[in-house]
């Protein structure tokens, strides 16, 4: 490198970086890829995030910042174009994503306000969203929620709230007598629960106990013999009760059909049995991973 000329030295470092911009580019559209088709699954993480983690040795910044400028190009032509151009940082692109949540923006507005910061630094960008705060006649927010971790097992989390929702949590918190940590798991919980008591079909009468209902002892079954964790990954979050070989082709509701897997790796199966089918295969064969 000392051999090197000043002038040559520069070109150089300018190509390293715009060939460093479409490589950006071009793991997007990698990520978006994977996503779709679910592939983390095959190597039994239990979502992107992750995977791009313990796969591909992301820092947890450098991962979210990757997935979040993958899914805002995914729903945003412009925003894609500019970063195949490499005109849009991931830095711009996270402030953009942050914009776009926090105001009523039409398409025409979002377009507007991404050619504006495109090939602009990040303060001129965050000049921008300022100016259209303004004249949106809104507060702009004021500080991000940050993650610190303290621990293996605990982390620091710094998150803006309503005076009102922190009165709320604290009226719980002496209600039940918990902590805050403990509070919030139990409305995770909560959420979860319901989330899943209204995803399930509604059976009546004689309907209980046929078809694709399962029922509540089997559940138990299938639960306890996976220890609540989904069988392919491990994850112990969104879990959903899957059909080895599916109701459509005369699977049962009964234990030895029945598999616990997470929304990822259950949306995954689905797709690598409809993959089988489509060459003829009438179900899945000896070994299938899931």
């Amino acid at each position: 490198m000392k051999n090197i000329s000043d002038q040559i030295l520069l070109e150089r470092t300018k190509h390293l970086v715009k060939t460093e911009k479409e490589i950006t580019a071009k793991i997007v559209k990698h990520l978006d890829e994977i996503d779709r088709r679910k592939l983390f699954c095959d190597l039994k993480y239990s979502s992107l995030y992750d995977y791009c983690i313990n796969e591909l040795s992301y820092s947890e910044d450098q991962a979210y910042r990757r997935i979040t400028a993958m899914r805002l190009a995914r729903d945003n032509v412009t925003v894609k174009s500019e970063l195949n151009k490499g005109q849009l940082s991931l830095t711009n692109i996270n402030l953009l994503k942050s914009t776009f949540d926090n105001l009523e923006l039409s398409n025409c507005e979002k377009s507007s306000l991404v050619k504006k910061v495109s090939g602009q630094s990040k303060s001129k960008c965050q000049e921008e969203i300022f100016k259209l705060y303004d004249e949106k006649g809104v507060e702009p927010p004021k500080k991000k929620e940050k993650v610190i971790p303290v621990s293996l097992e605990e982390a620091s989390l710094s998150v803006n709230l309503k005076k009102k929702t922190i009165e709320r949590l604290k009226k719980h918190q002496l209600k039940k007598n918990v902590e805050l940590d403990e509070l919030l798991n139990i409305l995770l919980d909560e959420i979860e629960l319901k989330e899943e008591y209204e995803a399930k079909p509604k059976k009546k009468g004689k309907d209980v106990g046929k078809g694709r209902y399962i029922p509540k002892n089997v559940k138990a079954q299938v639960l306890k013999r996976a220890d609540h964790k989904c069988e392919n990954c491990n994850n112990e979050h969104f879990l959903e009760f899957e059909h080895i070989v599916p109701f459509s082709r005369g699977g049962k509701s009964e234990l030895s059909n029945l598999k616990i897997l997470c929304r990822n790796c259950n949306q995954r199966a689905w797709k690598k049995f409809s993959a089988l089918e489509r060459k003829g295969m009438r179900g899945p064969p000896k070994g299938f991973f899931l």
